[in-house]
């Protein structure tokens, strides 16, 4: 792993590297202690050279240093990482956490998360600034799982406790990962055949929990692929 923003995000080769770099071990213990996702406000470029700003636990693609005012400090991580969003071993989530609050740059804009959905919201002091164009990669709309409310100066979130399970047949993991998320839920145990043919698409076939039945937030649905 290399630990960017306080969290471990994972070193699938050391070739984009040039060559092994040095470690340092950890216990268990001390891994543990670690950041599930990098802090607001990390900057990370990947072994593709890619850009990216981390608010919420995910990742905002910078298009330009320009709108920061010029090149700021990063880290250089493993594009698989990115990648993989949602993967446990990545430490990045797919969307940002319910109740994020970004400024896009150059508009100017706030914007609150929830369910993996952005809404503008009034002016706040305590924001991440992000490239618009990173915004993009995210649904904008009004989500009826989240309201917003002023309390202490400053914006809050109010969100309802819940998991929506959504339609997952015949989508593949990836996309059933973001419908999950979306629905205030998680993947579960995933169920896989043995043996699968070159080339084939895996794709979901069941889940356990019912379509809209509602259960606790982040709640875990087992999934079949076939």
């Amino acid at each position: 792993y290399r630990v960017a923003g306080g969290a471990p995000l994972l070193v699938t080769s050391w070739s984009p590297y040039g060559s092994p770099q040095p470690v340092t071990t950890l216990t268990a213990e001390q891994f543990s202690q670690l950041r599930a996702s990098p802090a607001d406000g990390t900057f990370v470029q990947t072994t593709t050279e890619l850009n990216y700003r981390f608010a919420g636990g995910a990742p905002f693609a910078v298009s330009s240093w320009s709108v920061f005012g010029g090149i700021q400090p990063y880290v250089v991580v493993d594009e698989w990482n990115i990648e993989n969003a949602g993967n446990p071993l990545s430490h990045v989530a797919v969307t940002p956490a319910d109740g994020t609050v970004v400024q896009g740059l150059p508009s100017n804009t706030d914007w609150l998360f929830c369910s993996g959905q952005r809404t503008v919201v009034a002016a706040s002091s305590k924001v991440v600034e992000v490239d618009d164009a990173g915004l993009a990669a995210f649904a904008q709309g009004t989500n009826s799982a989240c309201a917003t409310v002023r309390g202490a100066g400053a914006l809050q979130s109010k969100v309802v406790k819940h998991c929506v399970v959504p339609r997952l047949k015949h989508m593949t993991l990836t996309r059933a990962r973001q419908a999950l998320l979306k629905g205030n839920c998680r993947v579960g145990k995933v169920q896989k055949p043995r043996h699968v043919k070159r080339h084939h698409t895996l794709r979901i076939f069941g889940q356990s929990a019912k379509l809209r039945s509602q259960h606790p937030v982040r709640y875990r649905v087992n999934l079949l692929l076939i």
